[in-house]
């Protein structure tokens, strides 16, 4: 896709009738902006570099790659926090918002053997994502077991048994 824009704006002519420097100054720090890597062009998101992604929107950052092979809700927690001041997983409406947001913009990722609703831009192993949701005691008996987690094919809303791991995964979370 870079390539594409890069191909573009180099294709552009570099002057005009009136105002021809400032075009050229545009164009030319547009180039430089791809050509270091910074892509706003997926909708909604901007990749920062170093693994993350800007959600434009809500100007949360996100890992682009999960934590890349099972993991158990506590785990899962440990592994944000482990990412340094602030990282930690998404709550369960934050998860939701980010299936929903690729949903209307109809973006798709790879996730395992599996195709995700979710940014091209992220790096995904598997398709069903923990939150730092747990349950409450209103919503089950069993609520000091079980957290919420998000199938992100489909966008349904799980309980999952907190030391269940099996195809689990984390992405983390930063706010700005």
């Amino acid at each position: 896709m870079q390539q594409h824009k890069l191909a573009q704006l180099r294709a552009r002519p570099t002057r005009a009738a009136s105002g021809g420097r400032l075009r050229c100054l545009i164009l030319a720090l547009s180039l430089a902006s791809l050509q270091a890597g910074a892509d706003t062009g997926v909708a909604g998101w901007t990749d920062q570099g170093k693994g993350v992604l800007m959600q434009n929107q809500s100007h949360m950052r996100w890992t682009q790659n999960d934590n890349g092979q099972d993991i158990g809700w506590e785990q899962a927690r440990a592994y944000c926090r482990g990412m340094g001041m602030g990282w930690r997983l998404p709550t369960l409406a934050e998860l939701t918002e980010m299936h929903a947001a690729a949903l209307r913009a109809d973006q798709h990722a790879a996730c395992g053997s599996a195709l995700c609703e979710a940014s091209p831009l992220f790096h995904l192993s598997s398709n069903w994502y923990w939150s730092d949701t747990a349950l409450t005691q209103a919503e089950s008996e069993e609520f000091d077991e079980l957290a919420w987690g998000l199938l992100l094919v489909n966008g349904r809303r799980t309980q999952a048994l907190r030391d269940a791991s099996y195809g689990s995964r984390a992405l983390c979370v930063q706010a700005q």
